[in-house]
């Protein structure tokens, strides 16, 4: 696809490179990688740093400065016995505004907002989530804070705090996130001993909603219960990261061809960033085709190892699967999936699927599945069951209705394409 479409750019590519294959240069000699045989039109993502390797991007989130996000992106990298301990998941169903200026908005809400998202960071920074003061302080100014690390307390409540915890009156008011983190923590700790001091009411009503009372709460827990169970996605965050997602739809727009290297990664986290990428994606040519701008251009995603991404069952974050395969054609999508396992295969997905290519299949039970699926494959099962053959695969395509064998050779990074 690379070659065919070097003059047009017009075929967007995403690759879920499960194992690494795609991005990482084989130490063999003359062999290469995707990547490196295709520098200028080929951009990789790693999970994890390569040492040495000055190239590509690393797939990192800012928890800090993408707080409307930062909650659902924890919920998923979480292990599921963490995200579902009580605590974790009382936390996690807290909902963090975007903080951009909405028309006609109340100064007090927008203070509001802003205050339930420093008591997150609170968390962050209690579980070891490294942050940029700088960076932080100028994102805040751009969208129209001036007070950028004030969280807004009353003399009296900081004054309350300062005294009762700290045993010292309350200093100025905070100027850097350093001095917002020990706010925050002081804060937070009076709350939870001191909850029916005056101070933390205003008109009689408590000064903290439900949400922050969830946020302090966590903040606060004894035993390692709170902040210390987010550290599993420690290694997911950077200070300086952007938001991704939107730099590898202009990579795929531009026709290029981007590599997600997750290899090592957690099948949790394997699924999470192709469900989410897969989302994008189809909301993305969506969104041309009800615009009318579609133009020719097209997307191809590519998933390998996908029985670790495309579960047997349908569930609410594997229906984006589904959808691609039914309604892709129509917005200029087309998908290609590899797998040792078609029984674990979605069954929509299958239905769906136009061209194959079989290699080795060592269980009688997967070809069988493969000939129900496809009768054109009756008479080939011992072919397939015995070959070994590298490269030596059957095809059967859209445009050829036959069963043919076809020899792939050895990825050389030369170009093959017959004009």
């Amino acid at each position: 696809m690379l070659h065919y479409t070097q003059n047009t750019n017009n075929v967007g590519q995403l690759i879920f490179d499960v194992n690494g294959e795609y991005s990482n240069t084989n130490p063999s000699p003359g062999q290469c990688s995707l990547v490196s045989a295709n520098p200028g039109r080929c951009t990789a993502y790693f999970l994890n740093e390569r040492q040495g390797y000055t190239g590509g991007y690393l797939l990192r989130f800012n928890f800090y400065q993408f707080p409307e996000k930062s909650l659902d992106v924890l919920k998923e990298l979480l292990p599921t016995q963490i995200a579902e301990y009580d605590l974790v998941r009382s936390f996690l169903t807290c909902r963090l505004s975007n903080l951009q200026p909405k028309v006609k908005e109340l100064e007090s809400n927008r203070s509001h907002d802003l205050r339930k998202v420093m008591l997150f960071w609170g968390v962050l920074d209690a579980a070891g989530f490294s942050y940029d003061s700088e960076r932080i302080k100028s994102w805040l100014k751009s969208l129209g804070f001036t007070s950028t690390f004030n969280p807004g307390f009353s003399p009296g409540l900081r004054q309350a705090a300062y005294q009762a915890i700290n045993n010292s009156p309350a200093p100025i008011v905070p100027t850097s996130m350093s001095s917002l983190m020990t706010e925050i923590n002081m804060v937070a700790r009076f709350r939870q001993i001191y909850n029916n001091d005056p101070n933390l009411f205003v008109n009689g009503k408590p000064l903290f909603d439900a949400e922050e009372d969830i946020l302090m709460r966590f903040l606060c827990a004894d035993n390692a219960t709170g902040p210390r169970q987010l550290r599993t996605c420690l290694p997911y965050h950077s200070p300086v990261a952007e938001d991704f997602i939107p730099h590898i739809l202009m990579l795929l727009e531009q026709g290029g061809t981007v590599v997600i290297d997750l290899s090592s990664a957690p099948e949790r986290v394997v699924r999470y960033f192709a469900e989410k990428l897969s989302s994008a994606i189809f909301a993305e040519q969506e969104q041309k085709y009800n615009l009318g701008v579609l133009e020719g251009r097209f997307v191809q995603i590519y998933f390998e190892e996908a029985h670790n991404i495309f579960p047997l069952k349908n569930t609410e974050s594997t229906q984006i699967y589904t959808r691609l395969a039914k309604e892709g054609a129509k917005f200029h999508i087309g998908i290609v999936f590899s797998t040792q396992s078609p029984t674990t295969i979605n069954p929509d997905l299958m239905s769906q699927t136009e061209n194959f290519f079989i290699g080795h299949l060592s269980s009688r039970k997967e070809v069988e599945q493969l000939c129900e699926m496809q009768v054109a494959f009756r008479g080939f099962e011992e072919a397939i069951l015995i070959n070994r053959t590298p490269g030596l695969l059957q095809v059967l395509t859209q445009s050829h209705r036959y069963v043919v064998p076809m020899q792939a050779h050895l990825f050389e990074g030369r170009n093959l394409l017959i004009n």
